[in-house]
């Protein structure tokens, strides 16, 4: 996998990290100018982008680490493995393997691309539902509470971001064990079942 898209999926989640540990920081302590950034607007891109690659590292590992010491990891991958068995057809397997499999570079690129979708697919899910919960908590202390038609706004539609994600994130999964299995030699496709 490239250097640039290893950077890029991180780049991706720390941004969303930043953007709700700033609804929280905001809610906390109220909003500021925005001139703040924009009087220095290279040293603060600068600034953002090294925070947001490090939180990006830093909360890749936290979601990875939620995910498995809850369980839902196993349970997914469970899930997701069954149903990817259960789609994948022989003949278009074998069709995947003639195409991808000939050539192991490019079989493992397709893989680290399915991987890195599902990265930041796994990341939005946890991200977006806390920037919804961050921004409804920001809006009921500084403008109006949850009678407001902002608030409603914000609720369906980080709900619907954050579900959506998550079907991602669960479809992706499954797209990957299906392309690991079409891409491994018909002989080991019983080992990719059981991995």
């Amino acid at each position: 996998m490239s250097t640039t898209a290893v950077f890029a999926e991180l780049l991706v989640g720390g941004l969303q990290t930043l953007t709700w540990m700033t609804l929280i920081t905001l809610t906390v302590f109220g909003p500021v100018d925005p001139g703040i950034l924009t009087n220095t607007p290279l040293l603060s891109t600068f600034f953002i982008i090294a925070t947001c690659y490090g939180l990006g590292v830093i909360f890749d590992r936290v979601w990875d680490i939620v995910l498995d010491e809850t369980g839902l990891n196993s349970w997914i991958g469970r899930m997701a493995k069954s149903r990817a068995v259960a789609t994948t057809e022989d003949v278009f397997g074998k069709f995947r393997r003639n195409i991808f499999g000939k050539d192991a570079k490019t079989a493992a690129d397709f893989a680290n691309y399915n991987r890195s979708r599902l990265r930041v697919a796994r990341c939005s899910v946890f991200n977006f539902g806390l920037i919804t919960i961050s921004s409804l908590v920001f809006v009921s202390v500084h403008y109006g509470g949850p009678a407001t038609k902002i608030f409603a706004f914000l609720a369906m539609a980080g709900l619907l971001v954050t579900v959506a994600s998550a079907v991602a994130f669960y479809d992706l999964r499954k797209s990957y064990y299906r392309a690991l299995r079409m891409l491994s030699p018909p002989e080991s496709a019983e080992l990719n079942e059981t991995a």
